[in-house]
């Protein structure tokens, strides 16, 4: 077994661009890492502190701490005078009683022994002064006292850093209040009797004119990209959205609508468009784009782009909090509660693009929905959208037919109505719909010679097929001329013979109660098409009309008829018997079990239907009910 680490890398170890007034040198240590120095020219420093060198890892950043930040070497400036800033004094007790005027005269004496040293460091030393002004005014003296407790706290900002004949200024000072005792404080405190637990004390900073900063014990002047800051006495960076020329004296803002990449940019050209929440602008391109999926920012005029945790993607591709990313889901799945789930019904979600593995379900068309939960694809959406009263079939949405009702949307059948009853119209959706009572009428239909003579092969293959053609045929025509009464399903041939056939149709009572309204009207209708010479047929069929022969008028007969399941014949009032062995029954509404036929037989009794489609007595019944089959296969 062999282990390896592995680095994703965000950079590319690109050698830093030059510090102004300064040159980068760069090389690298291995394959991965890589170290800079740097350095200023001529009389420069640098007017913050550097390492003594930069080096980029594994990571490919300088910056590791702000790695989506530009990375930025200080800039170089002028070196400038140094001078210090002093604090000293003593403290200690006695019991000279404090006023204000002791105050007063303890401030007046000290600044004639400054003004003392200041002569002996002039003359005799030949050199530079302690203090510059007359009467020491640029010293500060403060005296604080709390009961017989006293503080003496003298401060110069600015002094030279050796006075004298160049000695450093806190020598000069302590060497003096020390051993030379110039600053005796019994000549100093009036009325002072007896000093106890005295102790010396003295701070020093370096101090910068203005315009420069103090760098260690340097003072560096404020360069392009930087202002002064008179309070912090520091060379601060331009802000971001501004920038400082070399003929600037402070920062001058971008234009509106533009901002800088960082701070501490040096011309008006470093101003880029300040980009929207959500997007990023594009230093390769020179324009504002999107975050993109995954990522997000939640600040304006950004460079970049923030990215989610692993397996976490964002709703759109201009996200502007990590709040907006969440986990992403497998195709067919939407997150729930933190917890991917599948689509529901009627929605779909691919994972082919970074928007497709959010975890948001998309809706189909408003005319599809998919056919179970969990769709990958648009694809899948191929059921028509039916609401409540209607049956999918396909892309389309049938409404259920006179006798049946649907009460749920998306159901793929319609529900029969029980015990006789009927609905009084198409698109039912409450079982309390099926209020109108049904009865069973019959009728006789003659076809011509030229239709028998092309059917002349009364097989049961043949039979079984002229059946399902009159069937179809007299279903279309009550469909068109008997919308109302109709009953989609319930007609069914009772009897036929190479000429005739006797048909049973169910339909309601006439809402008034009249079955004989109902008769007649169906006897009307019968009537026009057989004078008509011909069934009318349905555009998708794919067989000629049937040729009828006029030879009388059609009568319709009302049949007290008890309706039976599949697989059961009618049997007078006495009711419903099941259908023996190798026989069938698809309707349940005839006194007749058909045979299967010579060769073939049932599994059992109780039989639905004969085969697939028209082809009688073929093959296996493998669901619930028995089929016909071979004899020989059994």
């Amino acid at each position: 077994m062999c282990d390896f680490n592995v680095f994703i890398r965000m950079g590319d170890c690109k050698d830093p661009a030059d510090p102004i007034g300064g040159n980068v040198q760069c090389h690298s240590v291995d394959h991965v890492h890589k170290r800079c120095t740097v350095s200023c020219y001529g009389h420069k420093t640098f007017i913050r502190p550097v390492p003594k060198f930069y080096s980029c890892g594994p990571m490919g950043l300088w910056n590791t701490n702000s790695p989506m930040n530009k990375f930025k070497v200080p800039p170089c400036g002028e070196i400038g005078i140094v001078k210090k800033h002093l604090k000293f004094g003593w403290d200690f007790n006695t019991y000279a009683d404090f006023t204000a005027d002791t105050a007063k005269e303890i401030d007046l004496n000290l600044r004639k022994k400054f003004g003392y040293w200041n002569t002996k460091l002039k003359t005799q030393h030949n050199g530079t002064p302690f203090c510059v002004t007359a009467y020491c005014s640029d010293v500060t003296i403060k005296v604080y006292a709390i009961k017989k407790d006293y503080r003496i706290n003298i401060e110069i900002c600015s002094v030279a850093v050796n006075v004298g004949s160049n000695m450093p200024v806190v020598e000069a000072i302590t060497e003096e209040v020390l051993l030379n005792h110039g600053f005796d404080l019994h000549s100093i405190i009036p009325g002072a009797k007896d000093i106890g637990r005295m102790s010396y004390w003295i701070e020093e900073e370096v101090s910068c004119e203005d315009g420069y900063q103090a760098v260690g014990s340097t003072c560096v002047k404020c360069t392009v990209g930087t202002v002064y800051n008179s309070g912090t006495k520091t060379c601060d960076d331009c802000p971001i959205g501004s920038y400082r020329g070399r003929a600037d004296t402070q920062c001058k803002d971008c234009p509106s609508g533009k901002t800088t990449e960082t701070a501490g940019s040096t011309s008006s050209s470093d101003c880029i468009d300040s980009c929207d929440k959500g997007h990023f602008f594009n230093l390769w391109s020179g324009r504002c784009e999107p975050c993109g999926y995954s990522y997000y920012q939640p600040d304006s005029g950004r460079t970049y782009c923030l990215a989610c945790d692993a397996d976490y993607i964002t709703p759109t591709d201009t996200a502007v909090s990590k709040n907006e990313c969440n986990k992403s889901c497998d195709a067919g799945h939407e997150l729930v509660n933190g917890k991917c789930t599948k689509c529901a019904q009627g929605f779909y979600k691919s994972d082919k693009t970074e928007a497709d593995k959010f975890g948001f379900c998309k809706s189909c068309p408003v005319y599809l929905i998919t056919e179970s939960e969990g769709a990958i694809s648009i694809d899948n959406c191929t059921t028509g959208n039916c609401s409540a009263g209607y049956k999918t079939d396909k892309e389309k949405c049938t409404p259920c037919p006179v006798g049946t009702y649907q009460p749920e949307k998306w159901k793929y059948t319609c529900i029969k109505c029980e015990n006789g009853f009927v609905t009084l119209r198409p698109g039912s959706t409450k079982q309390t719909d099926c209020s109108v009572k049904a009865i069973w009428y019959t009728f006789s239909l003659t076809f011509n010679k030229p239709w028998i003579d092309a059917y002349a092969d009364m097989s049961s293959e043949n039979y079984k097929k002229l059946e399902a053609k009159i069937v179809k045929s007299i279903e279309y025509l009550f469909s068109r001329r008997l919308a109302d009464i109709y009953i989609n399903g319930i007609v069914t041939v009772q009897k036929m013979t190479k000429g005739s056939v006797v048909v049973l149709v169910k339909a309601p009572f006439d809402q008034k109660g009249d079955d004989m309204l109902t008769k007649t009207r169906i006897e009307f209708v019968l009537s026009a098409t057989v004078k008509n010479g011909e069934l009318p047929v349905p555009r998708d069929a794919n067989f000629a009309p049937l040729k009828t022969v006029a030879s009388a008028q059609p009568q319709v007969v009302k049949v007290p008829m008890k309706d039976c399941k599949e697989g059961y014949q009618t049997d007078g009032d006495n009711g419903c018997v099941q259908c023996t062995k190798d026989t069938y029954q698809p309707t349940g509404v005839t006194n007749v079990c058909y045979s299967c036929g010579a060769g073939y037989g049932t599994v059992k009794g109780n039989a639905v239907r004969a085969g697939d489609k028209d082809v009688i007595c073929k093959g296996w019944w493998t669901s619930k009910s028995t089929q016909c089959r071979t004899q020989q296969s059994s």
